[in-house]
């Protein structure tokens, strides 16, 4: 007999990644156990691919960001594998999208610029990510306040 567990939803957040890790561990002593992860159809912003140019700015800054959103969210910052995934998939979305716009002349380039801090000011990439790192610290049960300070 073999065991088949379908996940639906997030699983990625701190606490649940022990539980699963040690949940398959015990089961796998007793019969074949694989985990299946569908993507749950609820949630628009998935996306099963980077987005493509469109030649409009604003939906392709917006489309830029919420991908971007989307890769963060779904990242295992415990993983260095998929931090350095998620750093590659981010430079070349953002290079896709400027060379497609600067091929189309610096009117076209400086809207999509202009699009792209519009998005991203709804939203800090940057924040999300460090909220995750930080999210994936203290599931790995480190404590900072035990680090040494760099001078």
């Amino acid at each position: 007999m073999k065991i088949t567990l379908l996940v639906v939803g997030k699983t990625t957040t701190g606490y649940l990644k022990p539980g699963i890790d040690d949940y398959t561990a015990r089961l796998g002593h007793y019969a074949p156990f694989d985990i299946q992860y569908v993507q749950d159809a609820r949630n628009t912003r998935n996306q099963t691919e980077a987005p493509k140019p469109t030649g409009d700015a604003e939906k392709d800054a917006k489309a830029c960001v919420d991908f971007m959103v989307q890769t963060i969210e779904e990242t295992d910052f415990t993983d260095k594998a998929a931090q350095e995934n998620l750093e590659k998939t981010m430079k070349s979305i953002q290079e896709e999208f400027e060379t497609y716009y600067k091929e189309k002349g610096e009117d076209a380039y400086k809207a999509f610029d202009e699009a792209g801090k519009k998005a991203s000011k709804e939203i800090d990439l940057e924040e999300l990510m460090m909220k995750k790192v930080m999210e994936a610290v203290k599931a790995a049960g480190v404590d900072l306040k035990d680090t040494p300070k760099e001078k």
